[in-house]
């Protein structure tokens, strides 16, 4: 692709009534041309993946129209200018993939339409609190997408009032220096379907009321310091399917923790066995956590206290009727790599189990 000088667009700034401009994805150079000032009129402004290699435009101030900022990955550097917070009817705001820096300057009530928000792969800096805690009480109704990912010299803490974002529908905040624990109000955001706080410092439990999010799909808190993921068996119990009898099954997890009121029912046999049971569909045993698609929960530091021998012990669970489903949690981490199994531990744990299984029960 030619490179192209922002300087022969010239032209484009006698269109003063243009309301959609979009000059994504070309190899413009050099700083965006003051001409551009003239289009007040812009309600749509992309100017993605280019290289202007210049700061922000401070003349975007008087773009009053303006609902969808898009400057992704075009090369500017410099700090997020105060001029950003008088873009009362923005929605849409994507500064991600360039090089600014500075602190994040708090937002005011005058951004309350924001929907769309994106800061990722930038070099911010300094604590990231009180600028979450300005978001989240100024624009609590309206924000549905906020990523602020890769964005290494960021601290700061998650505060309380996140719980406020009550349409958030995605949440990253990977790749941080963020600390302390996952705020409880969190898991009151219903709407949330994608949680993405890996590779921070984040330490302590993760909420309980996290697990009932009934929309979450993706759930990302791998490389931190979190030491327990709460009562997960006890809280998600609302989710185990019934047996064929309509009775509640009872869940186990390799840390004996149990769900469900009634006492455990046994799975029918397979109707292909010399017993003549019977199986349907119906019956197979669905997830814990029916709504998450995805859970990656490597290299934290839960105690893997039971780790060893657990799916035997799981499966003696199982052969002495103490539960109708059985989950492993630790399965041969006590050998494993960062994120993968290592070692023999964990064929070793499936053989006994199976051949535990094998003693007791008719179909394995």
């Amino acid at each position: 692709m030619v490179p192209v000088e922002i300087d022969n667009l010239e032209w484009v700034s006698h269109l003063s009534h243009l309301e959609h401009l979009d000059m994504s994805h070309n190899s413009f150079q050099g700083p965006i041309p003051r001409g551009l000032q003239n289009l007040t009129m812009l309600a749509d402004f992309h100017l993605s993946f280019n290289w202007f290699n210049s700061t922000i435009p401070d003349w975007l101030n008087s773009f009053k129209h303006l609902k969808h900022l898009d400057l992704n990955e075009s090369a500017f550097h410099g700090t997020v200018s105060a001029i950003i917070d008088n873009l009362t009817l923005i929605t849409s705001l994507y500064l991600d993939g360039n090089y600014l820096e500075g602190e994040i300057l708090n937002f005011s009530r005058n951004l309350c339409r924001l929907v769309n928000l994106g800061l990722s792969y930038n070099n911010f800096n300094g604590d990231i609190t009180e600028f979450l805690t300005s978001l989240s009480l100024f624009i609590p109704s309206s924000l549905e997408f906020f990523d602020l990912r890769h964005n290494k010299l960021l601290s700061g803490s998650l505060p309380r009032q996140l719980g406020n974002l009550k349409n958030l529908d995605q949440l990253d905040l990977r790749g941080n220096s963020f600390s302390g624990a996952i705020p409880i109000p969190l898991g009151g955001l219903k709407s949330l379907r994608l949680l993405y706080i890996s590779d921070n410092n984040f330490n302590g439990s993760l909420p309980e009321n996290l697990w009932n999010l009934s929309n979450l799909q993706e759930l990302y808190i791998s490389t931190n310091d979190i030491n327990s993921l709460g009562h997960l068996m006890e809280t998600c119990g609302n989710s185990l399917p019934s047996g064929p009898d309509g009775v509640k099954r009872k869940g186990v997890s390799s840390t004996g923790v149990t769900t469900g009121d009634e006492p455990p029912v046994h799975v029918p046999n397979n109707e292909n066995t010399d017993e003549g049971g019977t199986f349907r569909s119906s019956d197979k045993v669905t997830p814990i956590v029916e709504s998450i698609a995805t859970i990656f929960l490597c290299s934290n530091q839960i105690d893997w206290s039971s780790a060893s021998a657990a799916c035997g012990s799981t499966a003696m669970k199982l052969n002495h009727g103490l539960c109708d489903i059985a989950i492993n949690w630790a399965g041969s981490l006590h050998h494993a790599k960062k994120c993968e199994t290592s070692g023999f531990c964990y064929i070793n744990d499936i053989v006994l189990a199976n051949s535990d299984f094998s003693n007791n029960m008719r179909l394995v």
